[in-house]
């Protein structure tokens, strides 16, 4: 199927596979989506200039700086460069016909017109998979083209809530985009006497064709609300907001703001400043978008989906017009024409893209021909986000035993393919474990997949490469226990840290000196709230996370784990105590919350005589005696080494690189814990 994209600040038309249904999601076949111009351009300016990308994110500036001082400037310089080529979804707003239901979904039929929105759910794509309280029934008697902007019509709608205006009220509207327009026509339609200032003629006389009263001239009088509705850099919008607002009134920005806020209007006139980020309740919130959980009506009477149930009831009763608005209307084969026109600087207003009604749905694509290198494992890969693209796949590569012969990703598995050497993509998993001529399965999808979809792949008969953690329930551990004692099975969890060359030379030195005292920091940082990890069903970040440092502990020991105990500090942070067979104990101190200036890893073990600590990955200290040892080196925290580890042994007929009683223990120590 075609999609839109933005790489390194162009819009690009790129075939990717068709999505597969999900559970609690719709698969809509776009009839139309909407550009949003003033946000859309934004990210293409932005996304073609490094330094202002740079001066508006500082906290991935240091976080990259950070990196290159740990792993060095050409591994910074390759980190940089991948980042830069992914390609970025375009488009949040869209309407079409449902083709397709996935487990769970009750509110939607098959042939369903709907409206959708979000940047990850409805982006410019022949094909997209909606989440069920991200899309809404588009009623009778509005067009496909007029729904395509009920996303934007529900930010305007939320606006007005936001801005608190009702019946009688005059309100002022800065900026006549379509943004500006929808806001003054809903406005409009709450009762209130609205007013809409514009510099451009052009737009002026547009919203005058819908009735809104426009003009490039200030209108006189005070107003209860002011609704800044496009951007301020200079903050004279700001400015004026503040003079043009009566005393008490209410001022609300529909998007950031550059300049800090006049002093003297907003101080002297008490005026409430307000904003508005999206379009309602539940959006960013990924309980309500990535789990359905709709906020209650009696606790939250709005959320994005009411929202834009409410913009559609307005364009089906006609108080607000949209036709009118849409000045240009592209075919998605010239998708980048319509960027083109949205950066020109010409006169446009509402840009939409039309799409065909039959298009292409194959959700497996042919990248490359397959060419077969004799002595080579064939791989798949499931799961293609940041991790894998960064550090397994230059894995694969670097050991010169795998042939990547399919990649399976629900976001751009097309471009993953293309940019990283795989012959197939899809977005469907099973896919790949279907192949009979695969070798091995690489997991790497967010946990709570991580059991199935292993499970799936040893009772197919293949090898099976997963990122930690094996399981996240009890259930899901004894299944996978159950299935490798009845069929047998070559299994690998990625603990790739006992496979890094700091911990082998630790463990050289401390063998035989036990009972081992293991002491491991681990400042692992804060997540942003609406990472995916922080969902309930990910199984959180002790059972995510700091299993890397159980099995760590387990290795150095060479012991088996006969207790497990943990105390929590808030959601996130825990101490874990593990005592060992020998007589060893060690601690995980796993903190969430650690200052950022503070090194993320630092392990210490002393034994009879010895002792050793590794900061970081990056410096080995060894204690003997009188003696003591440094060494420094790039990072290296062993995914290397445990990928080639298990190729090796898979093309040899060996065993795995961690005997599987052994992983199965430390999953089961995991889960402890985590008190599962």
């Amino acid at each position: 199927m075609k999609k839109l994209v933005q790489v390194k600040g162009k819009a690009v038309l790129v075939e990717e596979p068709a999505p597969t249904p999900s559970p609690g999601r719709v698969l809509v076949r776009t009839r139309f989506s909407a550009l949003s111009p003033g946000t859309e351009a934004e990210r293409l300016r932005l996304g073609g200039n490094l330094i202002e990308a740079a001066r508006r994110r500082p906290q991935e500036l240091r976080a990259l700086m950070e990196f290159a001082r740990r792993r060095g400037l050409s591994e910074a310089f390759r980190l940089a460069t991948e980042r830069l080529s992914e390609p970025l979804p375009l488009g949040y707003s869209l309407s079409g016909d449902v083709i397709e239901l996935g487990d769970g979904v009750s509110g939607f039929n098959k042939g369903d017109r709907v409206a959708c929105a979000g940047t990850e759910f409805a982006p410019h794509a022949e094909i997209v998979s909606v989440p069920e309280l991200m899309a809404a029934r588009i009623p009778q008697g509005v067009s496909y083209a007029d729904a395509a902007f009920a996303t934007l019509g529900a930010i305007a709608f939320w606006a007005t809530k936001r801005a608190e205006v009702s019946a009688g009220e005059r309100v002022l509207v800065l900026g006549l985009g379509i943004l500006g327009s929808l806001v003054a026509q809903v406005a409009a339609a709450s009762g209130a006497e609205v007013f809409g200032l514009e510099r451009s003629g052009f737009r002026v006389k547009k919203a005058l064709e819908v009735g809104i009263k426009a003009s490039s001239d200030e209108p006189g009088g005070e107003f209860d609300a002011v609704i800044v509705a496009t951007s301020d850099p200079d903050g004279s919008l700001s400015a004026l907001a503040g003079a043009r607002a009566r005393p008490g009134g209410r001022v609300l920005f529909l998007g950031p703001w550059q300049r800090p806020i006049p002093y003297k209007d907003f101080y002297m006139k008490e005026l409430r400043v307000l904003s508005s980020r999206s379009y309602g309740p539940g959006r960013y919130d990924p309980i309500y978008e990535l789990l359905g959980l709709d906020y209650p009506p009696e606790l939250s009477r709005w959320s994005v989906k009411r929202c834009m149930e409410a913009f559609l009831d307005m364009l089906a009763r006609g108080k607000v017009r949209v036709g009118t608005l849409v000045t240009h209307t592209f075919p998605i084969d010239r998708g980048p024409d319509a960027y083109s026109l949205a950066l020109s600087g010409e006169d446009f207003l509402g840009i939409a893209i039309e799409y065909p009604s039959e298009p292409r749905a194959e959700r497996v694509i042919q990248v490359r021909k397959k060419e077969p290198r004799e002595g080579r494992l064939k791989v798949g890969l499931i799961g293609a986000g940041r991790f894998a693209t960064s550090t397994l796949i230059p894995a694969l590569r670097g050991a010169g035993l795998a042939e990547l012969v399919w990649v399976a990703d629900e976001r751009n598995p097309g471009h993953i393919a293309r940019r990283h050497g795989f012959a197939r993509a899809t977005t469907n998993p099973l896919a790949v474990i279907a192949d009979p001529e695969l070798d091995a399965i690489f997991i790497a999808t967010p946990h709570s997949s991580h059991a199935r979809l292993a499970l799936e792949a040893l009772r197919a008969g293949k090898a099976v490469f997963v990122e930690k953690p094996l399981a996240i329930t009890r259930e899901e551990l004894a299944e996978l226990e159950e299935a490798l004692a009845e069929g047998g099975g070559f299994l690998t969890v990625d603990f790739g840290r006992r496979f890094s060359r700091m911990a082998v030379e630790l463990k050289s030195r401390i063998r035989g000196k036990g009972p081992l005292q293991i002491s491991i920091r681990v400042n692992a940082g804060p997540l942003p709230p609406n990472h995916w990890l922080n969902l309930p069903t990910e199984g959180g970040r002790v059972i995510g996370e700091a299993c890397h440092f159980i099995d760590l502990a387990r290795f150095l020991v060479g012991s088996r784990i006969t207790r497990t105990e943990s105390s929590y500090q808030g959601r996130a942070s825990a101490l874990i105590n593990l005592c060992f067979e020998d007589g060893s104990a060690a601690s995980v101190a796993y903190f969430a919350d650690g200052p950022a200036s503070l090194p993320k890893e630092r392990i210490e073990v002393i034994g009879r005589g010895v002792a050793g600590v590794i900061e970081d990955f990056t410096e080995l200290l060894l204690y003997s005696g009188n003696s003591f040892r440094r060494r420094r080196a790039r990072q290296d925290k062993g995914t290397g080494e445990i990928v080639r580890a298990f190729l090796a042994g898979l093309k040899a007929g060996g065993e795995p690189p961690i005997p599987i009683p052994e992983l199965l223990e430390v999953s089961d120590a995991t889960l402890r814990a985590g008190r599962i």
